[in-house]
């Protein structure tokens, strides 16, 4: 009677591991299917880049067709204001503020799945779907990625990209060298997300690569 107790008493727990098992993998299974969903959500709220959408409400010239060409906040002041410049750049952070603070919030906290989450309302801010795939360069909603993740270091980059603009007095190269600076001292302080902050900073240089070549063909035409 002892042996077939204890038989069954191992078949039992085998069978409870199993199930463990399988229940975790389930788990598993289910959350990153709700990540890539995620993934999704996240571009397509980037595709609304706030100044386009601002202009289709507010019957104004598509941002794109103007100006420097480009749907972010600095052409919006150019084109129409101060007060459409801001509404411009607080939704544009707020929009890549929420999407990656949603995503600590609802899911377990994952490096890899919050840098994926926070390129794809970048990416989709800079190729929205509903807009033909053009929209801005992406400077405040990466700000607002971010605030979402390391506040501190956003704000002492916020604060490079001022000073930057005060000297040169144009965004783009402002945008340039924040994005030089930011992931060089997540290295040094050894920030969690050091690495979402070398890929945005790499977006950041390849969405201003217009800007790259305009200053390389202004210094040589200067040194000629």
């Amino acid at each position: 009677m002892m042996v077939f107790e204890l038989k069954g008493r191992m078949i039992a727990e085998d069978l409870t591991d199993r199930d463990d098992f399988l229940n975790q993998t389930s788990i598993m299974e289910h959350s990153i299917l709700f990540s890539l969903l995620f993934l999704v959500l996240a571009y397509l709220l980037g595709s609304l880049p706030t100044a386009l959408v601002i202009s289709r409400f507010q019957g104004l010239n598509d941002p794109r067709q103007a100006g420097s060409g480009n749907a972010g906040a600095t052409n919006m002041m150019r084109l129409y204001g101060k007060s459409i410049a801001l509404l411009t750049l607080l939704g544009d952070v707020f929009k890549g503020f929420c999407v990656v603070w949603a995503y600590q919030v609802w899911f377990e906290p994952n490096l890899l799945w919050i840098t994926l989450t926070g390129l794809a309302v970048i990416l989709g801010h800079i190729y929205p779907i509903f807009f033909q795939f053009k929209g801005g360069k992406g400077v405040a909603t990466i700000l607002g990625v971010m605030l979402a993740t390391s506040w501190g270091l956003a704000l002492f980059t916020l604060f490079c990209w001022l000073i930057a603009l005060f000297i040169t007095r144009i965004s783009g190269h402002a945008a340039l060298t924040a994005a030089l600076i930011s992931p060089t001292v997540a290295f040094i302080l050894d920030d969690p997300f050091t690495l979402l902050w070398l890929a945005c900073s790499l977006v950041l240089v390849f969405s201003h690569r217009s800007n790259i070549k305009q200053l390389i063909a202004s210094k040589k035409s200067f040194a000629e």
